[in-house]
């Protein structure tokens, strides 16, 4: 027995054929209807468009019913008069109306292109250029004002095109040329930004004894780049498999980033350095979902493909530029050479004057300042403190003393060089009286004391390792003889055993 669905189906009489022309004769009858009132339209009988100005009507009500409550003006849109169609009404506009007065709307989300969010003029400075043609004070005054309404910090597009510089040269000298003329960029349109910009140049973001570390791991840079910029896992393990690199990956990520909901705010050289030290200093429970959302908002804020790569390349402590801590140490030299802070009074060299010179009188002047710069950096190798007496004094005798040997903090280590045999080691030492000792296999270790007993140790790498050797460190205070207050005291540190010797 069939059921009551089946009865039904096989009572139900056969549908007519319809043919092409009846279809359209049907739409056409469909659209000679007259359209019912604006008042009377439904959601299911309104178009896209009409729904859409329809929703923006009532939102722009409730807005200005809000405004109202709260005793202030909305600003949002006009109300319209009694001549002007609402928002809400589905008649069709006319080609020859005018156009409307940009209206600022709220609920309303807009797509902002990342092809127009790059720094063109800082893309533009010519940093490779040599320093006695370079115009430092024509391209400072011109970012001075492309700053000013951001506060008046420099931006980090003006590092990224140090980096794009230095990093398309092998020439090493034209890497300490785009680096001076960065730095005289930044001593005479920002100074507060040379500090952080040494420190993003030079890979770190504290000197080695400081113990401050990022601790990112490769996770967390891909998990952030798959979030930023849409990536799945699969496409950030074929862009890993094909660039190898973190900022290369980050760069094709961001160039295929079409559109993005807001407008980034432009990083800024200080900000970056503020983040990356929030970032080493977040500590305890939920730190790591802290510097996740630091990672993110990096990569989220950078404008254009450059400073994606570059960004992600400072989160792995990985720049690729070529530049050594000692082409950080000259190109500071030679740019407080040519430049000083607004209102500071140490004397400087002109354009003019430098171009003027021989070669060789050019390569002695530059000499002199370097000499200084390398002599403090190593008794005192820390930029927070170089820096800062640089801007004040200039490259001067002074800095010797204002930066000079300070206890617990190491100065650089003297390290031998390697001679193949003692020929060669004779021959080196000319004929001078010298001495021998037997070479101990054990650990460099460089210790301060000071007069209170204050112990620290630290490695050739200048790492503080004063809690490594807590034995030696109680050993110390003990062997300093009685006239002596303080002192540094560099040997290799070696186990021995008690009893044998």
């Amino acid at each position: 027995m069939s059921s009551p669905a089946k009865k039904r189906k096989k009572d139900a009489p056969t549908p007519g054929t319809r043919s092409i022309a009846s279809f359209f004769q049907g739409q056409a009858a469909k659209q000679a209807e007259p359209t019912p009132p604006a008042g009377e339209d439904t959601d299911h009988t309104l178009s896209d468009e009409a729904l859409a100005r329809k929703l923006q009507a009532e939102w722009n009500q409730q807005d200005a019913a809000s405004a109202l409550e709260s005793g202030t003006t909305p600003g949002l849109a006009p109300t319209p008069k009694q001549d002007q169609p609402t928002a809400a009404s589905s008649e069709p506009i006319e080609d020859d109306q005018e156009p409307q007065k940009k209206i600022r709307k709220t609920n309303t989300l807009s797509l902002q292109s990342t092809a127009g969010t790059e720094d063109t003029i800082s893309l533009a400075v010519p940093f490779d250029e040599s320093p006695l043609t370079f115009d430092s004070r024509k391209y400072a005054d011109e970012l001075k004002a492309q700053w000013a309404p951001g506060g008046g910090n420099a931006s980090y597009a003006l590092l990224t095109r140090a980096f794009v510089l230095a990093n398309a040269t092998s020439s090493r000298i034209k890497i300490v040329d785009t680096l001076v003329n960065f730095l005289r960029v930044l001593i005479e349109g920002d100074p507060s930004s040379v500090l952080p910009a040494v420190w993003l140049a030079t890979n770190s973001i504290s000197p080695p004894y400081d113990e401050s570390e990022l601790g990112l791991g490769g996770s967390s840079i891909s998990k952030a780049l798959k979030k930023v910029y849409g990536l799945n896992s699969q496409g950030l393990k074929s862009l890993y498999d094909r660039l190898g690199d973190a900022g290369d990956v980050a760069f094709e990520a961001k160039k295929r980033q079409s559109f993005t909901l807001m407008k980034p705010k432009p990083l800024t050289i200080k900000g970056v350095y503020q983040s990356l030290q929030k970032i080493a200093t977040s500590k305890g429970s939920g730190s790591q979902e802290n510097k996740q959302r630091v990672v993110e908002k990096l990569l989220q804020d950078t404008r254009g493909a450059e400073e994606s790569r570059y960004i992600a390349r400072t989160l792995v402590q990985n720049l690729r530029i070529g530049a050594v801590k000692t082409t950080m140490l000259i190109a500071l030299a030679r740019a407080f050479l040519y430049s000083k802070p607004d209102g500071t009074g140490f004397e400087t060299r002109s354009v003019e004057e430098l171009a003027r010179l021989k070669k060789e009188e050019l390569a002695e002047v530059y000499s002199n300042a370097e000499e200084i710069i390398k002599a403090s950096y190593a008794r005192h190798p820390d930029y927070n403190d170089l820096v800062p007496c640089l801007l004040e004094i200039g490259v001067t005798t002074e800095l010797l003393v204002r930066c000079g040997l300070q206890l617990h903090i190491p100065l650089r280590p003297m390290l031998g060089s390697i001679t193949r045999d003692l020929t060669e080691m004779l021959t080196k030492l000319q004929g001078r009286d010298f001495t021998c000792e037997y070479k101990y296999d054990g650990q460099r270790a460089q210790v301060h004391c000071d007069e209170t007993g204050k112990v620290s140790i630290f490695s050739r790498h200048l790492e503080k390792m004063t809690e490594k050797y807590p034995d030696l460190v109680s050993l110390v205070p003990e062997i300093r003889g009685e006239s002596v207050s303080s002192f540094i005291l560099e040997g290799e540190v070696v186990a021995v055993d008690q009893e044998t010797g």
